[in-house]
């Protein structure tokens, strides 16, 4: 199945589960074979804060030639968990909506839930470098480096402000 005939959301619910489970583990190697201390996330507007990620990895399939970057962390009371989703090996490029890449990415503090992705908000994947990691089974670990650039909006309309996220990893 390619991966992005899947539904943005439900790919995002799927790798928020997963973020959420790599949450629990203590400076883990991430599935890329990045370091999640060599990530970090910075949250401003309406939710601050910055922390190191506590999941980031990009992963390939051959089966259909899909690749899925996902990035977690906790920045105080606020979960951040996402995913991007595009055609191809990772390369050196920007992903973007405009370029046909998919993506959610969610902000939650228990109270309140911003998002990014399928038209809401916006949000650019700039990857500026990648190193091959394992294969197995069809599928490659990429341990890759650039920025995650998001403004994300509250799912309901009130005036709550917008969170802007930088990711660097």
């Amino acid at each position: 199945m390619r991966m992005s005939s899947i539904q943005p959301g439900l790919l995002g619910l799927a790798l928020f589960s997963l973020a959420a489970l790599a949450c629990g583990g203590s400076g883990s190697t991430g599935p890329s074979g990045g370091s999640p201390r060599d990530c970090s996330v910075m949250l401003s507007g309406g939710a601050t804060g910055s922390a190191a990620c506590s999941n980031v990895s990009t992963l390939w399939t051959s089966d259909d030639n899909g690749s899925v970057f996902a990035i977690a962390a906790v920045v105080g009371s606020d979960t951040v968990s996402g995913s991007v989703d595009f055609t191809g090996i990772p390369v050196d490029s920007t992903y973007n909506e405009a370029g046909g890449a998919q993506a959610f990415l969610g902000v939650n503090n228990g109270s309140t839930t911003w998002g990014a992705g399928a038209g809401i908000g916006s949000w650019s994947l700039d990857v500026t470098s990648v190193k091959a990691g394992t294969t197995g089974g069809g599928i490659t670990s990429y341990v890759v480096h650039g920025t995650l650039h998001a403004t994300l909006r509250t799912f309901i309309a009130d005036t709550t402000p917008d969170v802007t996220l930088v990711g660097t990893f």
